[in-house]
């Protein structure tokens, strides 16, 4: 049964952008109050800010590592409920009778075909159908817990695929062979148990509501949850990998801990780079690269390292070693497109940046950005792989979540525990380790990270794989771009254009 609630709970049917809303919801729920929210429509607003909702009171609750994981889980119960009150309107819509299993049978692929295949543009008005979907949020002496409830009667050969799909065992070696694809497996009920099995959280603690009247979702949050563990099997993979990664050629050490000093003459600096032809070569070509791009298109190496400066060379040295040190460790296209995709970031991150002080440090974050994805690519994980059959044509998982997710690690972290070991500047490795985490920062890193956070974003959104109203709406309120989708538009184009014409030079 569904617990009962305080008293003094209150309804919450209006949600907007404003950081004011989100901190009263919070306020709400850490004084064990219901926080009711009830959907309007099946693209509700809510929808997109669900994560930051999540993330301020995980944060309160010293569970902020499971932001990711929980925000999964509940944006893909929201989903399923909003699809099971469509296909009721669609089979009425048909003059079909959805509780007899000919007509089911007969029609669900048209349903999939027709509706889910175009739910981006598929919109409907809950109320006016005749239907609700509600989430209660409330917050007991042991848990937090989410109820997602909708006025559906499941009919039985409903219930049966969704039991069978929560009994399921991932871990059999015939399961895939035994899933049919009808309305997608399941799968994002799999899914669910198997990331909170992995984050420690029992599948009991997830559970189903079958009433004459309506259908209940319950996930139940345990407040005493152990974080994840560093010592796992996984874990330790990755951490020997990066351990063995060979360090920086002692010249390229010695460069570096000149440019450092500040003493050195350029002659000196020269003469050692010069005996190096690749090394001339690549500083050659990154003093004329899209973030170094001088009048001077053709520099030779002494001017080049005149017009970069010492400190800038620096950072081109730990760019060259860095480069070198997985040339041979991964796919070379595969490598070429990490680099490129890094150059495009560090532009777009060095050109947002509002400080002219930070500005060089913002395009070697850039730069450096994806070296933990290199780490992971050089391995041969199963267990990722199990998680992304899973989660394939079901949830938009970026693999930085799908890694945090599967072995509670993500390219970002091993990144910045490279630029550890390799002594990178604190401000890179911070940059590294939380460039897609802007809302778990201190506030005077604001100004280093929210350039690299925006930067990806607009990467991942020219490569298809994200969009505007992912974007955390504190992020587009820092450079004045909330509620201004023709502007970000506007600036997304302008920085493409410009990436395109300068690295094409």
């Amino acid at each position: 049964m569904v617990e009962n609630f305080p008293n003094n709970s209150k309804l919450k049917s209006d949600f907007s952008k404003d950081d004011i809303t989100i901190q009263n919801i919070v306020t709400l729920l850490l004084e064990k109050k219901k926080v009711q929210y009830k959907f309007k429509t099946n693209h509700d607003p809510l929808i997109q800010y669900l994560h930051a909702i999540l993330h301020r009171i995980l944060s309160e609750l010293d569970l902020s590592f499971l932001t990711e994981t929980i925000h999964v889980i509940v944006l893909e119960l929201i989903s399923n409920f909003l699809k099971a009150i469509a296909k009721r309107i669609y089979f009425k819509e048909k003059n079909l009778d959805i509780t007899n299993f000919k007509d089911y049978v007969d029609n669900i692929n048209k349903f999939k075909a027709e509706v889910l295949e175009y739910w981006d543009k598929y919109k409907f008005n809950l109320e006016e159908h005749g239907y609700y979907l509600i989430i209660d949020f409330i917050i007991l002496e042991d848990s937090f817990i989410f109820y997602i409830k909708n006025n559906i009667k499941v009919n039985i050969f409903e219930k049966e695929r969704i039991e069978k799909r929560l009994n399921a065992d991932v871990n059999n070696p015939n399961f895939y062979s035994e899933i049919d694809s009808t309305e997608g497996g399941g799968l994002g009920l799999l899914l669910i148990t198997s990331l909170l099995e992995n984050c420690g959280i029992s599948k009991n603690n997830f559970k189903f509501e079958f009433k004459p009247d309506s259908t209940i979702a319950i996930l139940k949050i345990p407040l005493k949850l152990n974080k994840p563990q560093i010592e796992t099997y996984l874990k330790e993979i990755i951490i020997n990998k990066i351990e063995a990664l060979p360090s920086f050629p002692e010249h390229i050490q010695d460069l570096i801990e000149k440019c450092d000093s500040g003493e050195v003459a350029t002659e000196y600096i020269t003469n050692k780079i010069i005996k190096d032809p690749a090394l001339t070569s690549q500083i050659l070509k990154l003093a004329s690269s899209a973030g170094y791009i001088t009048r001077n298109k053709n520099p030779n190496l002494n001017l080049a390292i005149n017009l970069i400066g010492l400190k800038q060379l620096k950072h081109l040295l730990m760019i060259y070693a860095a480069k070198n040190v997985f040339k041979n460790l991964v796919d070379r296209k595969f490598l070429e497109n990490i680099w490129f995709e890094s150059n495009r970031i560090a532009f777009f991150s060095r050109k947002l940046q509002k400080k002219e002080e930070l500005k060089e440090v913002n395009f070697i974050i850039g730069i450096l950005n994806l070296i933990g994805k290199l780490v992971l690519s050089s391995l041969d994980i199963k267990e990722i792989k199990k998680i992304r059959r899973l989660s394939q044509n079901k949830i938009n998982l970026s693999d930085q979540v799908l890694e945090e997710l599967e072995i509670g690690i993500s390219y970002p972290e091993i990144g910045a525990m490279l630029a550890e070991i390799w002594k990178f500047p604190n401000n890179v490795v911070y940059g590294i380790r939380y460039q897609f985490k802007p809302l778990q920062i201190s506030e005077d890193k604001i100004d280093l990270i929210y350039p690299i956070y925006l930067a990806k974003c607009i990467n991942e959104i020219l490569n298809q794989r994200f969009s505007y109203d992912f974007i955390e709406y504190k992020v587009l309120r820092y450079f004045n771009l909330l509620n201004n989708y023709k502007q970000f538009e506007n600036l997304v184009e302008s920085l493409k254009n410009e990436f395109e014409s300068i690295y094409s030079l």
